[in-house]
Order: structure tokens, then sequence, then C-alpha cells
């Protein structure tokens, strides 16, 4: 069995330590390195860490499975993958109770994982790994879903290390054509040439149904980024009136498919638009009673936090100006580097009054470790413009 020891500046203690133990945090490799084995992580002074998954050519060399000196059970990854499967089934996920098909199963280290993200999207599957560990255990991995809830594999993704590992042929490298699923009374499709992710944004599910409420019958609405056209459906489907906008072609033509398909297309205009440039299309300039903005990821790196916010601010400001007083912004961010405190900064470098009334993240299916920073990236600030008493008229 491969032993990492760890250097004396490794910060490992506590009851529930990070599990990502980096490579400048280890001070020494002794055995061999078996991709998918379990390597026993041990501090400085040679008392037992955990145990880990290794990957010595990673910046994240080892990720731990398992805290103290006990080894995790041969089959730790089979219980482990049922066990995540089957919480999916407890919250309703994939059942006639929600009617909601599109979900992650397993999100890395939520569910004890790491490296290994698995979403559904009604009858098919979606397999992402993103270490050389998790791609040499894809058999097991396969098997254990097999067994807990049987589907078709539609797509097999892989990056970072997890590409230098030879995996069967018979799983598909390259996306399906399209990839559908229900979010209650939602009927999403996203073709191949939009594809974002594994497919689509599973992550906002919740958020789409709590903006689609928030903003209401009635009301006008702009959808910066919307991608699919999730948002925009939603709170058409609720009754608003929504102008929807990507700077992609291919992401608009899903998003009209999408509001054809539930039957809300007479509620829903479409502009082609980047949401880094003025926007002075006419259509785009409100006033709105909601606008939500869902930018790409743009802060992989810690060092471009500050260029990062300066540019959310600049978007916050443009949008703030079609934004009726006492309208709701929704400022979205995937960058685990960029916190709820980034958010406020961009939104209060408007010069506008602003108040935070939610800060929304991931849907339920995709669980954190407790203690684990990294886990966390998906952010949603929703902000009430406010202004003067005048304003708000009480009738």
């Amino acid at each position: 069995m491969l032993v990492v020891r760890l250097a004396r500046s490794a910060r490992v203690r506590g009851p529930a330590p990070d599990p990502w133990i980096r490579r400048r945090d280890v001070a020494r490799w002794t055995g061999p390195v078996v991709y998918g084995a379990l390597a026993r992580v041990e501090a400085a002074d040679g008392k037992p860490v955990g145990y880990g998954l290794a990957d010595p050519d990673a910046p994240i060399a080892v990720r731990l499975i398992s805290t103290g000196p006990a080894a995790p059970s041969d089959d730790w990854l089979e219980r482990r993958v049922a066990a995540a499967v089957a919480r999916r089934a407890r919250l309703g996920l994939g059942t006639d109770r929600t009617n909601v098909t599109g979900y992650r199963e397993i999100n890395g280290e939520g569910d004890g994982l790491p490296g290994l993200f698995v979403d559904r999207y009604g009858d098919d599957r979606v397999i992402a790994v993103r270490t050389a560990p998790m791609a040499a255990l894809l058999p097991r991995i396969r098997a254990a879903l097999a067994n807990a809830r049987p589907a078709a594999i539609a797509w097999l993704q892989r990056a970072g290390t997890a590409e230098t590992v030879p995996v069967a042929d018979d799983l598909p490298a390259a996306p399906p054509a399209s990839l559908a699923w229900r979010e209650g009374d939602l009927h999403l499709v996203v073709p191949r040439a939009a594809m974002q992710k594994t497919g689509g944004y599973l992550d906002q599910r919740e958020n789409r149904r709590f903006v689609a409420r928030l903003v209401g019958p009635g009301a006008r609405m702009l959808d910066v980024g919307t991608h699919a056209g999730g948002f925009a459906v939603a709170a058409a489907r609720a009754g608003a009136f929504v102008v929807a906008t990507d700077a992609s072609t291919a992401a608009l033509d899903a998003a009209r498919e999408n509001a054809r398909r539930n039957e809300v297309r007479h509620r829903v205009e479409f502009v082609r638009a980047d949401m880094f440039t003025p926007m002075d299309d006419p259509r785009l300039a409100g006033p709105f009673d909601g606008i939500v903005a869902d930018p790409p990821k743009m802060a992989a790196a810690g060092g471009r936090v500050r260029h990062v916010v300066a540019a959310l601010a600049s978007l916050a400001r443009t949008l703030t100006d079609r934004l009726v007083p006492g309208g709701v912004l929704v400022l979205c961010s995937c960058s685990r580097n960029l916190t709820e405190t980034h958010l406020d900064e961009a939104v209060a470098r408007t010069g506008h009054p602003f108040h935070r009334i939610a800060l929304l993240g991931p849907a339920p299916c995709h669980p954190t470790a407790p203690m684990h920073a990294g886990g966390t990236y998906l952010r949603v600030g929703v902000y009430q413009r406010g202004g003067d008493a005048a304003d708000f008229p009480i009738t």
C-alpha cells in the first residue's frame, strides 16, 4: 500500500478536515502508486490521518476517503454509490412525487466520492470523472450505478489527469444529440450544440422556481445569459413576460425550443446579445421588474478575483439602469473563488441602493462535505432595488 507522509506545515487536524491534500503538503511517497487503490495518509509525526485516493501528478495530490486509523471496507465505493443514489430517491428525485428527472446523482466530495460526478437526464446518465484514480475505478462505478438504479450511459466526460487513464471503448466519449429532463411542470431539452457542463445547469433547478415565484405573474423580466432558457421559461410559465438574451445562437435556439415545448413562446422574446457589451438593443431597455444575470465561470484562478468583481460591477450597473425601484436583481456566480461578499460588492458599486433579500446555492442534489470550502461554487445573490418611499405607493 502507498503511504503518503505529510509535511509538518500541512493542516489536516480537526473533526472534519478538508478532504483535499495538496501536493505542496506532501513530504514523501513510500510504495507504488496504483490509481484507484487507497493510500494511507500519515501526519509528519507518523500518526494516521486517514485513507484517500492518490494522484501525485495533480495539484490536489490526495483526496481523502476517510479519516482516522481504520481503513475503509473493500466495498467502500459500491456502498457510497448506492447510498448517494438512495438519498436522491429519498428527496423524491426521479420519482412521481416530484416529477423531477434532471438531477445530480453523485456530487464528488459531497457524497464521499471525490472526482466523480454523475447527472441524470431522464433515462440517461452523464458520468464526469476529474481524476486519474476515479477513471481507474470506472468499471466498479458502472457496476455500482447499474445495481443501484439502472440507466443508459449517454456520455463519459474526462478532464484533468482522468484523461491519462485508458477506459472501456464502449463508453461514449462524445455528447448525445440531445438531453431531455423534467423539472416538475417544465420540460427542458438541450441539444448537443448548446450543451454546457454535463449538458444543462441542473444546479439552478430550485433557483429557477424561486425566481419565477418571486417575479410573479404579469411582471416583465430580463434573463441575461439564458442558455437553454431555464429561468426564462420558468418565469413565463408563472405568468411573466420575458426578454431572454445570450451571446450564443445555439443557446438561443435551444431556449426558443424550450419555450415552444412549454407553450410559452408568446411570452418570451429572444435577443442575441453579449452581457459584457453595452446591450443597446431597444428590446433590452426595460424597464423590468426582475433581471437575472448568469455569467459564465469567470474566476478559475484566485488572482483574477478583483478583475472579475470589477466586471460584475459594470454588468450590475448596466442592468440596474433597466430595473424599476423595488425590482429584483438576481446575480449568479459559478466560480468558487467568488463569495457572496464579492457579489455584494459588485452590487454596491452600482451607486444605487440595494437590499439583499436572499442568498441561494445549488439544488439539494449537490451536497457539500462539511469544512470543504472548495466544494462550494454556485452562489446566487437576490437583491431588491431600493428607492424613495414615493416609489412604493401602498394601495
